[in-house]
Order: structure tokens, then C-alpha cells, then sequence
């Protein structure tokens, strides 16, 4: 849209931003709410957003703007999904079994990491797909998981917060981590790598298309090439 690798970083900020404002309050609300109620919720959530997206592509509307308001409504669904996501696993599963329940969890993303660039770069290619055609077939493939996760048994809220407020829960949730020395290298060990490292992902764009002049499946490729050394 803009040939600028200031554009994407801009596009990549409106995702960062909602996740840092909101993503701390996501695991608060993970004890208060229903974990299946909120995987629902976020999913729909970005099905829909790949479904404007493609809309707006299709009718020659879309604009950093647009993009960066969708990347942000995702950024906020990821809020919610992410501790949701983990903290329904371990209510699925028995406590002897959680280790295993976890690898298989990050092995299936891994492997979706695998399988997606690689197929978004097929569609991407063909002429009467394009960009346009590929959001609406992501947005399609949530019919899937919203259908899956509907067969998932209910989850009520892990404990009665009626008592406490979200402030509250949240300061409690900061000095656990904060009393566990373990835990705590592990949190900022991990607010370093997706400082310092994930942003690489921003610059494939402009290194792929100008510098090396090629073609948008090539980022397809090079992103399939990380996922792969992710399950070696």
C-alpha cells in the first residue's frame, strides 16, 4: 500500500499497542468469565476482522488505517485469547497430564506457523485470489474453529471474584510473579524476545521487495523456513 517499511511498522504498533494496554487484564477477566465463552468471543472476533479486511481489499478501499484499526481489534482479541487459551488447557486436561496438553498445544500453533505462510503465499500468487481472496479464505477457515470449539465442554470461572476487583486481582497477579525469582526471569525474558527479536517479522516485507526485488510469496517462504527450525 505505501512501499515503506515505516507503513508496516506502523500496521505491526497497532496490534503491540492494544496487546501491552489490554493483555494484562486478559487473565484477570480469564478467572471471571467463562475461558470457552472467551475463546468464542476472540475468535469470531478476528474471523471478522480477515472478513472486512477482505472486503475492503476486494472493493479497492483498504488503507494503513484500516489495517491498523484491524490489526489493533485483533491485538485485543489476543488479549483475551492467550491467557484463555492456556488457562482452559489446564482445565481440560488432568494435573499429571498438563506437560504433555502444553507441548501438544504449542506444537499444533507451531505447526499452523508452518502451513499457513505456506499457503497464503499459494494464494496470494494466483491472479484471481490475490490478498483480497486470501483474508476471505482465513476468515472462512474460523467457521471451522468456532464449530470446533463448540464441542469443548463449558468452562466456568476458576474462583468467586465477587469479592475482589480487577485492580486488585491484577496487583495480586504482579507481586505472585514478583515473590518467585524463577518466574520472574521468565517474564522478562520473555518481554525481551518479543521486544528484540519477533519485530524481524516487520522488516521481511521491505527486505523482501526492496532490496532484493522480489515477489510478496518470497516473505511467504522465508517465514516458512523460521516455522520449520521451530519444530526441528
Amino acid at each position: 500500500l505505501e512501499g515503506t517499511n515505516g507503513a508496516v511498522g506502523l500496521v505491526a504498533t497497532g496490534q503491540g499497542a492494544s496487546m501491552l494496554l489490554i493483555a494484562p487484564f486478559g487473565g484477570v477477566i480469564a478467572d471471571r468469565l467463562s475461558k470457552r465463552h472467551l475463546l468464542l468471543g476472540g475468535q469470531t472476533t478476528i474471523g471478522l476482522v480477515f472478513l472486512t479486511l477482505g472486503i475492503l481489499i476486494l472493493t479497492d478501499a483498504i488503507n494503513i488505517v484500516w489495517l491498523t484499526l484491524g490489526m489493533f481489534t485483533m491485538g485485543v482479541a489476543f488479549s483475551f485469547l492467550g491467557p484463555a487459551r492456556q488457562a482452559y488447557v489446564a482445565e481440560l486436561v488432568p494435573k499429571k497430564s498438563l506437560g504433555n496438553a502444553v507441548a501438544l498445544s504449542q506444537l499444533a500453533g507451531t505447526f499452523a506457523r508452518v502451513l499457513g505462510p505456506m499457503l497464503a503465499g499459494i494464494l496470494i500468487g494466483v491472479s484471481f485470489i490475490s490478498s483480497g481472496g486470501t483474508y476471505l479464505f482465513m476468515a472462512a477457515l474460523f467457521v471451522i474453529v468456532l464449530a470446533t470449539l463448540y464441542q469443548l465442554p463449558p468452562a466456568r470461572p476458576k474462583r468467586d471474584v465477587s469479592q475482589t476487583s480487577v485492580l486488585t486481582d491484577l496487583r495480586a497477579g504482579i507481586q505472585h510473579v514478583r515473590q518467585r525469582p524463577r518466574l520472574r526471569i521468565l517474564v522478562i525474558g520473555f518481554i525481551f524476545i518479543v521486544m528484540l527479536g519477533f519485530p524481524f517479522q516487520n522488516i521481511l516485507p521491505g527486505l523482501t521487495e526492496n532490496e532484493f526485488g522480489r515477489d510478496s510469496t518470497d516473505i511467504a517462504l522465508l517465514l516458512t523456513v523460521s516455522a520449520v527450525a521451530g519444530i526441528v
